[in-house]
């Protein structure tokens, strides 16, 4: 064989090489491509052999028309939920190379799991209560709606779960993802309590001493308060909770199975509470508080499809946009300059983050010690060096940076890139030694996107840092077309806690966007979020298994209120602020608008929304990608529901000045607040418009109102004072 001949075999063998590796990994997201290639290897360094050996993931796969659950079944895998050719699989890591080799797998995806969306700064924690603006008609409670939290840290014995006497306890059933009580369980991970003594002997998720978020989140949305001011939104419907994996939740789960623990098992938990709804017959709403930053490497796109396929008719999701909107997210270098780019920075010892752009470039990296280094990269470069990108090792006045960048295409943009790098370095990164990005090119249209850390300016390089934006920030998966993302509005600034200290806080007021409130677009270019609702100061309950197990933790919040007349404990209520917060407030008031509509779908929702939303900056054009449509109103999107916004007399506000109260006698009792005086005529509506009741009485004396003599059904009740804040209507429902 000549030297030529030789030659050509060589190359025709690697060209062959390459095409084989682009197909074993082409079809796995990221993350799981890099799973694959580390058990490929026996390169991982987290878990010994047989770890390893044993490994299995919960992950989203694209199957062509003619494959079926023998597929999956040869590589020892398991189906686990099914929307015609989109599953969601049970598969052991070691066999994901050879099942993406069949022609039959189109795509294989799962991403990391997501943490909660609660503010992380100290203070965020000194807060108060109160759902200002929003007017919940009493009519509505939620009666005969499953709500659905999927969230991590339930005090399952806390009595704002019961009714608002302590007798009927109203969780009916939990899946707890965690708990290693598996024997006889059906279910990929954890196992479910499908019976008020089963789900009150478990007493707390297994991750209950380390976590206490989800019994805030379910407090706001649902929980009765009991005996406390801090009811829940939908406080009469029934509850449905799955405790689900979260990032710092590592220190409960052993690490051979951490793996098992995605996007695809938390969609699981997704169908887990709409299947229960459904055996049940009811309409369901699911409030999800977590999230992640979004990717362009399209590990979210089967995540988007199998959420499509479970929302519908009676089936709502609802989720937090995340807490980023006080830092830069977003550098955009335009085609007009050559470079431009920021400092980067981050609290702990590693950054990461993304970027695109619409041509070929070059990412400049300077390390600024007492002499700088530079790095430069071509984009071209970065994509040929496949899978595992391009690594280097920087060492600057002794201290090491390890860094990698890697290319794939843009999800969201077929034919183009996308491009993640990751510094590893010294503990604030970016701090004594600091490390710009600059993106060159002239003529090419450049965009960085946050994942970790942030942004900054620096006198050390001025010519960059001028194009910081706040921006993009929507976390995954509020940035899903089908869920309604909802970001934190702020009302009151201050509270008084237990101990009667009062609290002031800097998030904003008088419905402003919090300062935190992550903003949109998406990576995929909607406009997020879709509703804003109060996030900042927000009171529900707290778990006294967290608090009891963590006394000294500062982060937990300054309780406003404990009870000790249930049970043996001492159990808390408290003030948190996020989008966290907000997420479940939408997902109670959807709740109550289901009661009144049990068929509504998502985009009837949205509408509804976009038709009642209250908007307090009447200079901005709506949705938008601070407010979407504006802070959710309850009250006039029921009215909206019931046909009643069209009704003249009936006032699409409640009387400021008056409150009102409904019993089960059906006799209405109006009562004025002190000073408050003046004559009121009451009228009383139908569905239909038709005033069926009339009367006057005073307000600064007790007003009843019998209306037991009516049909039941839904009325309005309009009620005109002789000023603004005597005036205004209420929904009610005779029984």
């Amino acid at each position: 064989m000549n030297r030529r001949l030789v030659i050509l075999v060589a190359v025709m063998a690697m060209c062959l090489q390459a095409a084989g590796t682009t197909a074993r990994w082409g079809k796995l997201s990221p993350r799981l491509r890099r799973m694959a290639m580390a058990a490929d290897n026996g390169t991982r360094r987290m878990a010994g052999a047989r770890e390893q050996r044993e490994m299995r993931v919960c992950a989203f796969v694209k199957v062509a028309e003619a494959a079926d659950a023998a597929l999956l079944e040869q590589c020892d895998g398991h189906i686990l939920a099914q929307w015609g050719d989109l599953l969601i699989a049970d598969i052991p890591v070691k066999r994901l190379a050879a099942l993406s080799l069949d022609s039959r797998i189109l795509r294989i995806e799962a991403s990391e799991s997501n943490s909660v969306t609660l503010d992380t700064v100290p203070a965020i924690c000194r807060i108060d209560s109160v759902w200002a603006g929003i007017n919940l008609p009493q009519a509505y409670t939620g009666k005969g709606v499953v709500m659905g939290i999927e969230d991590v840290g339930f005090d399952l014995t806390h009595p704002t779960f019961y009714d608002t006497e302590g007798n009927n306890y109203r969780v009916k059933c939990l899946w707890d993802m965690l708990t290693p009580d598996t024997v006889g369980s059906t279910l990929p991970v954890g196992r479910d309590y499908t019976t008020a003594e089963s789900v009150l002997a478990h007493a707390r998720s297994h991750d209950g001493l380390i976590q206490t978020h989800g019994t805030h989140t379910a407090g706001t949305a649902a929980g009765s308060g009991y005996g406390t001011a801090y009811r829940g939104v939908a406080y009469e419907s029934d509850l449905c909770l799955v405790s689900n994996y979260v990032s710092n939740d590592s220190a409960v789960v052993d690490s051979a199975t951490r793996s098992r623990y995605t996007s695809a098992t938390d969609a699981l938990g997704f169908k887990y509470i709409f299947d229960y709804a459904q055996q049940q017959g009811k309409p369901c709403v699911i409030s999800f508080s977590e999230g992640r930053h979004q990717r362009f490497s399209g590990e979210d796109q089967l995540f988007y499809a199998a959420l499509d396929s479970m929302v519908g008719p009676g089936r709502i999701f609802v989720t937090s946009a995340g807490n980023e909107g006080h830092v830069f997210t977003y550098v955009r270098k335009e085609p007009t300059v050559e470079a431009d780019g920021a400092f980067l920075y981050d609290y702990y010892e590693s950054v990461t983050h993304q970027m695109r752009a619409d041509g070929e470039m070059v990412l400049r990296f300077t390390y600024y010690g007492t002499t700088s280094e530079v790095r430069e990269y071509a984009t071209e470069a970065i994509r040929a060096a496949g899978e595992g990108g391009l690594s280097d090792t920087i060492t600057v006045d002794g201290t090491e940076h390890v860094f990698n960048v890697c290319g794939f295409d843009n999800a969201y943009a077929e034919g183009s890139y996308g491009y993640e790098f990751t510094i590893d370095g010294p503990f604030h990164i970016g701090g004594a030694i600091p490390i710009s990005v600059e993106m060159v090119g002239a003529g090419v249209t450049a965009e960085l996107f946050r994942i970790n850390g942030t942004f900054l300016a620096n006198d050390k390089n001025s010519a960059i840092g001028h194009h910081l934006y706040k921006s993009h920030s929507v976390y995954f998966p509020g940035s899903a077309p089908s869920a309604i993302c909802v970001g934190a509005s702020a009302w009151r600034d201050t509270y008084v806690c237990e101990a009667g200290t009062t609290v002031t806080t800097d998030w904003g007021s008088g419905g402003t966007i919090s300062s935190t409130s992550s903003v949109g677009p998406t990576f995929g270019g909607l406009t997020k979020p879709d509703v804003v609702a109060p996030g900042v100061n927000v009171m529900a309950s707290l778990s006294h298994f967290y608090r009891d197990n963590n006394p000294q933790d500062t982060y937990f919040p300054t309780l406003v209120v404990t009870s000790t007349s249930f049970g043996d404990a001492t159990y808390p209520w408290g003030a948190y602020s996020g989008t966290s917060m907000s997420s479940p407030i939408v997902g109670g008031i959807v709740a109550l608008w289901l009661q009144a509509d049990p068929e509504l779908t998502p985009d009837e929702v949205k509408a509804v929304m976009q038709r009642t939303s209250q908007r307090h900056d009447a200079s901005l054009e709506y949705p938008n990608n601070t407010y979407g449509c504006g802070e959710i109103d309850a009250y006039r999107g029921l009215l909206d529901i019931l046909g009643l916004t069209g009704i003249e007399g009936v006032y699409d506000h409640r009387p400021l000045a008056l409150s009102m109260s409904f019993g089960g006698d059906n006799v209405l009792r109006l009562s004025a607040a002190s000073g408050v005086g003046g004559s009121l005529s009451v009228n009383v509506y139908s569905v239909a418009g038709v005033c069926v009741m009339s009367t006057r009485c005073t307000a600064n004396e007790a007003c009843e109102i019998d209306l037991s003599a009516l049909p039941a059904g839904v009325y309005a009740v309009a009620v005109a004072g002789a000023t603004e804040h005597t005036t205004g209507s209420w929904l009610v429902r005779v029984q």
